[in-house]
């Protein structure tokens, strides 16, 4: 499994007029970053446009993260969607183009209790072999991932899965008082280049 720790920023899709991926412009970018220190790549995170691109675009920009990272630092492929069986065949595709984890993006417009969303992330987790990062936003999201169950010891996974426990990851949350209780937050690190 990939060496998950340190900066992962999430990376914008730079597109052209007629919606074509620049990916020599993306893979630049890629190969910036890797040269500054930061520790792998997040392709469609929260800067990357996601909810804009088609699949054919997201595609493009995953494919051209995984390639330009040559295997120096680990990817983390955004996957968002309103259907958990969406995000389940981006998903699978990403693992399949190589991806080294899955960034699992909760994308609901009608809101969902907690069953509903531990499902969506359970299912996306028990898709593929490849550890997710839960990530949620409730200042943009109609559903959130409550604090009851970010504190269970992990989403639970199917007995049969191959797959290593989720990272728990991501928590946006306009209160500090809300992500400390969320066990998430951690006082800050410095992260030294190697």
């Amino acid at each position: 499994m990939a060496d998950f720790h340190g900066v992962f920023p999430y990376l914008v899709s730079p597109i052209d007029a007629s919606g074509k991926i620049r990916e020599a412009v993306l893979a630049r970018l890629c190969d910036d970053l890797i040269r500054q220190g930061v520790h792998g790549l997040t392709p469609l995170g929260s800067t990357g446009e996601f909810a804009y691109l088609n699949a054919e675009q997201r595609t493009a920009v995953v494919r051209t993260t995984i390639e330009a990272a040559q295997k120096r630092v680990p990817v983390v492929a955004g996957v968002v969607s309103t259907s958990t069986a969406d995000a389940v065949a981006q998903a699978r595709a990403y693992e399949r183009l190589g991806a080294d984890g899955i960034l699992a993006i909760l994308e609901a417009y009608f809101p969902l209790g907690d069953a509903g969303v531990e499902a969506y992330f359970r299912g996306v987790a028990d898709a593929v072999e490849i550890p997710i990062v839960i990530y949620t936003n409730p200042q943009f999201q109609r559903s959130d991932l409550t604090l009851e169950v970010i504190a269970r010891p992990r989403i639970r996974v199917s007995p049969t899965s191959r797959m290593p426990p989720p990272i728990p990851g991501g928590y946006s949350q306009s209160s500090i008082a809300a992500a400390r209780a969320s066990r998430c937050f951690q006082p800050p690190r410095i992260f030294r280049p190697r």
